[in-house]
């Protein structure tokens, strides 16, 4: 069973734009774990009612293995490239449940929660970043 994690951004670049920068990013085989596609955004999307991120491509990351944590490093490499290359707001959750990072026009925030952030992990991320707690509305 995989372990699912889901980027999503509001760019105006393509999904296959992004799954190429993903790709290249990744530097290992990324099939079959890491998906990418176009979202059509809705004013009753989570992430839009809470956050005011309206996201029109998303990068789905389906986990599984021996080592997840290898595979959780990876994909902060990958997210922190596509932060990189893109200055789109985003947001990396999982399952709309636990957030672990969000950019809004610019800012990088990273969840305070001390099992998801590892000092490498941490350190694989763009500069500057802010800590805090970060969670979806109970709706």
């Amino acid at each position: 069973m995989a372990v699912e994690f889901t980027l999503e951004l509001a760019t105006t670049e393509t999904a296959e734009q992004i799954r190429t920068q993903a790709v290249e990013a990744a530097g290992i085989p990324t099939e079959p774990w890491l998906h990418v596609g176009m979202n059509t955004p809705s004013e009753r999307d989570p992430i839009t009612a809470d956050f005011g991120i309206r996201p029109t491509v998303w990068v789905l990351f389906a986990l599984s293995g021996d080592d997840i944590a290898a595979l959780q490093d990876t994909m902060v490499h990958i997210t922190s490239r596509l932060l990189d290359h893109t200055p789109a707001d985003a947001i990396l959750h999982h399952q709309y449940d636990m957030i672990w990072l969000i950019r809004r026009s610019g800012s990088l925030v990273v969840s305070d929660h001390p099992d998801i952030w590892t000092p490498a992990r941490l350190a694989l991320l763009p500069k500057p970043y802010s800590r805090a707690p970060l969670e979806f509305s109970q709706g």
